[in-house]
């Protein structure tokens, strides 16, 4: 089951069911084949030490630990290409890095610290190490995720702003970060000035970090709101 069991259920998983058109690209690459691999290399370990000495002649138990101790070797070469492909990134990651602890700074301060910070759900580096994972809201479930297809924020102007507006009080969020291509958010910061205030920028992640300055909804409107919307 640890080879062959797992690599028939991951060929069958991506194979026969839409798992690769997630938005995560690289979760298949990254979080799917451990086990393929592992069972390859260890079949491979056998056939050096095993299978092959017993149908080579010169192959002895010396000259196997000799080729696994060469193999070991060689195997360093590979950092050259690795390097060659991630080490122009240690400026984008050490961006990140400072844009992170920014980020954190910011959450910090009087009247965001133990409040919920509401970020996108695509950029975990940036809040790692810098705000507690209890006070971190996804924008992945805001409240347009669950609005239909075709239903506009521009076409239904009031009833998706108090929808927004519950969203902040209920999860109690106090910080905001809006990246540049999400429309939805951006328009409600265009719609209600009022409700928030400028805090600064994160140019390398592309967000606009804002305060939220809004009173929440009474839990029965909030209710009533949720209940009308489609």
């Amino acid at each position: 089951m640890f080879g062959y069991g797992y690599t028939m259920f991951a060929a069958g998983m991506f194979g026969l069911t839409a798992y690769l058109s997630t938005w995560v690209w690289w979760l298949p690459i990254s979080r799917r084949f451990e086990f393929p691999v592992l069972f390859a290399a260890l079949l491979l370990v056998v056939g050096l030490l095993a299978w092959l000495p017993a149908r080579v002649s010169f192959w002895t138990v010396r000259t196997g630990w000799a080729g696994v101790v060469v193999a070991v070797l060689l195997s360093q070469l590979l950092w050259l290409p690795i390097e060659q492909v991630f080490g122009n990134t240690e400026g984008t990651w050490q961006a990140t890095v400072e844009e992170s602890k920014q980020l954190g700074g910011w959450y910090n301060e009087p009247g965001y610290n133990r409040h919920a910070l509401a970020v996108p759900p695509d950029r975990p580096d940036i809040t790692y190490g810098h705000v507690e994972r209890r006070h971190l809201v996804s924008e992945m479930y805001d409240p347009f995720a669950y609005l239909p297809s075709g239903y506009r924020y521009e076409d239904h102007e009031v009833a998706v702003s108090m929808l927004v507006r519950c969203w902040l009080g209920t999860n109690d969020i106090r910080l905001i970060a809006i990246p540049a291509g999400d429309a939805d958010l951006t328009r409600a910061l265009q719609v209600h000035p009022d409700w928030f205030i400028d805090v600064g920028e994160l140019p390398q992640a592309g967000w606009k970090i804002v305060g939220v300055t809004v009173r929440p909804v009474p839990a029965a409107e909030c209710q009533a709101a949720r209940s009308a919307s489609p």
